[in-house]
């Protein structure tokens, strides 16, 4: 599994990189702002497009 992000409509894509982690669902509530669920059950968010990324729930 993966995350990949698109700054350009979906013509090109580029992985975005996070350690140890596997992505199990992605919500985007807007083009910034996305919560991550792990398969292991970690809440990650992000609000400026996937650059940096907190735990909400360790």
């Amino acid at each position: 599994n993966s995350l990949l992000e698109t700054t350009d409509g979906g013509r090109t894509w580029s992985a975005v990189s996070l350690p140890h982690v596997h992505p199990a669902s992605i919500d985007e509530l807007s083009a910034h702002s996305v919560y991550l669920v792990t398969l292991r059950g970690r809440l990650l968010k992000t609000q400026n497009g996937g650059k940096t990324w907190i735990s909400l729930i360790p």
